[in-house]
């Protein structure tokens, strides 16, 4: 009885067996979207067994030997002999759906490793990805920056070059404003001298006319003509000199008028009105020493003309 029940669980066992490693390699066949594909490979043997096959020949097997072998084993005998084979077959089958499982783990496991792999590598490829743009970024971002840096520094270097433009035209033109300021002034300065020159001159002729209407009869009266001394010689000595001006009508009146007035003063002395190029000349007396000469300059600068001097030269003496 107790080996009854013992072949009874062997059966069930091996019943299930095939169910379980079916179903397993069934699980592993299957295909996912985004998984590799397992093939399994397994010998006649296997199948047969997980199919049944070889079950069922051992019972004909062991039918037949004792349906052809009579009085040779008892029953008892073939149905040990017979669970001892199933338990065998059993137990093999067992271990060969292990492999089959352990195979079958290995191959999802290097599936999986070579899924992580790739998955690895796409992180790395995008991290490396995203690096080198953060690094172009900061690289663009650098280039705007100098170029920005230096539209800045053209934009300094040009307001400075105008602004020192500027100053230079300003202060150009403050110079210019000066010196026609300082022409103006002294264009001013000549004309109030030549002004202050012609009022004097006006003053003093209507003194002269006054003093000569005032001692008119007093007056004796005097030869302006130009006289020949008879017997006269040429000699070396002194006259004073009383104008010298340019070559123009008014420096010629000017020195008549300047031999008139010394005339009217001293009138024994010679006076000569000359136009020695390029001048209007007015000289007084024919002195033969320089203290006589002296003495004259000395009267002739007290009627007014400062510029008086005494020139040496040919005098004319009887």
């Amino acid at each position: 009885m107790k080996r009854l029940i013992l072949g009874i669980i062997g059966m069930l066992t091996l019943g299930i067996a095939p169910i379980h490693a079916q179903t397993f390699l069934g699980h592993l066949q299957q295909q996912k979207q985004g998984e590799g594909k397992i093939t399994v490979t397994q010998s006649k043997a296997i199948t047969d067994l997980v199919n049944g096959s070889t079950l069922s020949s051992p019972e004909k097997s062991i039918t037949t030997q004792n349906n052809t072998t009579p009085g040779t084993k008892t029953s008892a005998q073939a149905k040990t002999e017979g669970s001892k084979t199933v338990a065998a077959q059993k137990q093999s089958t067992i271990d060969k759906a292990k492999e089959a499982e352990r195979k079958a783990a290995l191959a999802l496991g290097k599936k999986s490793s070579t899924q992580s792999n790739k998955n690895a590598e796409a992180a790395r490829h995008a991290a490396a990805v995203a690096d080198q743009k953060k690094a172009e970024a900061a690289a663009e971002a650098r280039r705007e920056e100098q170029l920005a840096e230096m539209r800045r520094q053209e934009a300094a270097a040009k307001a400075k070059q105008e602004a020192e433009a500027l100053a230079r035209q300003e202060a150009a033109e403050e110079a210019k404003a000066k010196a026609e300021s300082a022409e103006a002034e002294k264009r001013a300065q000549w004309a109030r001298e030549a002004e202050a020159y012609k009022k004097k001159l006006e003053s003093e002729h209507k003194a002269q006319v006054r003093h000569q209407d005032d001692d008119e009869m007093s007056i004796p009266t005097i030869d302006m003509r130009k006289k020949v001394m008879r017997g006269s010689r040429k000699v070396t000595g002194y006259r004073v000199q009383a104008f010298a001006g340019g070559n123009t009508r008014a420096d010629k009146m000017k020195a008549q008028q300047a031999g008139n007035n010394i005339k009217m003063r001293f009138p024994d002395q010679p006076i000569y009105v000359h136009f020695y190029s390029p001048r209007w000349i007015c000289r007084v007396g024919n002195y033969r020493s320089l203290g006589e000469a002296e003495k004259m300059l000395h009267a002739v600068r007290k009627m007014g003309y400062k510029a008086a001097t005494i020139v040496k030269g040919k005098i004319t003496v009887n």
